[in-house]
Parts: structure tokens; C-alpha cells; sequence
């Protein structure tokens, strides 16, 4: 469904996700999660970037990335990512819209399945969205 999107900007998509990692978490709801992070990092990442999913166990949790090489996130605009005081709302590279609302619900659902997420980014760099599970 989103390699298509990446195809339309030659978006590279890569993943590295070992196969012993399992998790018991909602279907839907990670496949929302993972659908809305790698569609707006398809979003804010330039023809011929490229975006990683991975994940790893460190020690008694389960560690998922989705990384861009895309155009970052400004320090204050970092900060109000998952706040819900106003929604933030970005056009993308090629003026993709947005609704503001997807990384709420994101937060929410991975909430939901008793894990957390966080992001770093450098502007003109890349984002990382980082999401940690219990093992």
C-alpha cells in the first residue's frame, strides 16, 4: 500500500527486522501505527531519500526505528509532536497535506499496547521515531 508512494518520489525503502522477534500486540492498531510513521516519512523525505524500519530486543524490550533521511523537525516543532494543544500540521516536500492528528493516534495506540515513542531529529538530516514494547 505505501511502496507505491515511495515508488511515485524513488523513495528507497529498507528493513531490518529479525524473524525470532514476536510480539503480542493489537494487529490494527500497529498496523496504523506503522502505516501513518513510514507515510509521513514518505512525506518529508525528498525524491531519492530513503527510510528504514527496524527493530531489536534490548534486554526485556522490543525496540522498532522508523528513520528518514529527510528534512528534520525543528527543536520546538520536536516538542509539541504528540501534545494535544492544537494540532501541528506540516505540508510535506512535494505539498502533501496532512491532518494533524495521525501522531496522536499513533501515541495512543502504542499507549494501548503498553509501549511508548519518542523522536529525534536534525533539521535537514532525518527523523527517527522510536517505539519500545515490553519483550
Amino acid at each position: 500500500m505505501i511502496e507505491p508512494i515511495a515508488n511515485k518520489k524513488n523513495i528507497s525503502l529498507h528493513h531490518d527486522i529479525p524473524e525470532d522477534i514476536v510480539l503480542e500486540l493489537d494487529h490494527n492498531m500497529m498496523r496504523s501505527v506503522f502505516q501513518n510513521l513510514i507515510s509521513n516519512a514518505i512525506k518529508f523525505t525528498r525524491e531519492g531519500g530513503e527510510i528504514r524500519v527496524s527493530a531489536r530486543r534490548d534486554g526485556n524490550k522490543v525496540i522498532a526505528k522508523v528513520q528518514d533521511s529527510g528534512i528534520g523537525i525543528s527543536d520546538e516543532n520536536l516538542k509539541k509532536l504528540f501534545v494535544d494543544e492544537g494540532q501541528l500540521t506540516t505540508r510535506g516536500t512535494n505539498d502533501e497535506k496532512g491532518s494533524g492528528l495521525g501522531l496522536l493516534l499513533v501515541k495512543d495506540f502504542i499507549q494501548r499496547n503498553k509501549g511508548s515513542i519518542s523522536a529525534e531529529s536534525k533539521v535537514g538530516q532525518g527523523t527517527t521515531f522510536i517505539l519500545s514494547f515490553p519483550a
